[in-house]
């Protein structure tokens, strides 16, 4: 059944996404854009990407990072490919699979997109606690691809905003901002801290196996004890 609401509220998440990224992706001291492609950030982001492509090469995840990132790149997409480009079958097709060094010698990320099961009005975020995104997090920040420059967006419905201010735990990566079908929050929050791979910790969890887990670290620990 067709939701005209639904519909609309896609459009203008997407239309804010655009209207942010657009001055992030013309500044000379920047480089590209990240945006997580999962369930929880799902279409807005895609549509948002979709126009995007129109203008400024930038970089996905694949669900579960399981295998990497891919750049999408507005030279490889033909005319009037960029809905398709914008699906997960179109990305895997004019996608190109990045390796963590490509990513490293591609500087400093401007923004970063992400969806979460709820998001408090402090921007902390509430995931399904598998730890995707404070990986990919971490492992941006280990390569020097995120500093104070680097703006961090949450895309949610309305209802998962969480009104009350909770604190923010230290491994939690709290949002600039968070969009929905009818508001952006812009959030006060203090200068985050560098993300830091927990090796430890990692190791005994489910994202020990993943295929960039072991490419960051023969990068940052070819010798590891």
């Amino acid at each position: 059944m067709f939701d005209l609401g639904a519909t609309i509220g896609l459009a203008v998440t997407a239309a804010v996404l655009v209207g942010i990224a657009i001055p992030i992706f013309q500044r000379r001291d920047v480089g590209s854009g990240l945006f997580s492609w999962g369930r929880h950030a799902g279409p807005p982001v895609r549509v948002a990407s979709r126009n995007l492509l129109l203008r400024r090469p930038f970089v996905i995840t694949t669900y579960g990072i399981v295998r990497g990132f891919l750049g999408l790149d507005p030279a490889d997409v033909p005319p009037g490919e960029e809905r398709y480009a914008a699906t997960l079958d179109g990305a895997d097709r004019y996608g190109r699979p990045l390796s963590l060094a490509e990513l490293a010698a591609g500087g400093v990320f401007g923004l970063l997109v992400t969806g979460s099961a709820a998001v408090s009005v402090t921007g902390v975020r509430f995931g399904k606690g598998h730890g995707y995104f404070d990986l990919e997090w971490a492992m941006l920040s280990e390569l020097g691809l995120i500093d104070g420059r680097t703006e961090v967006v949450a895309v949610v419905h309305d209802c998962q905003v969480v009104e009350e201010p909770l604190p923010a735990q230290p491994h939690d990566v709290v949002v600039d901002r968070i969009v929905t079908p009818t508001r952006t929050v812009d959030v006060d929050h203090p200068p985050r801290a560098p993300g830091r791979i927990r090796w430890d910790a990692l190791k005994g969890g489910e994202l020990k196996d993943l295929g960039m887990v072991a490419e960051l670290e023969a990068l940052l620990r070819p010798d590891p004890t």
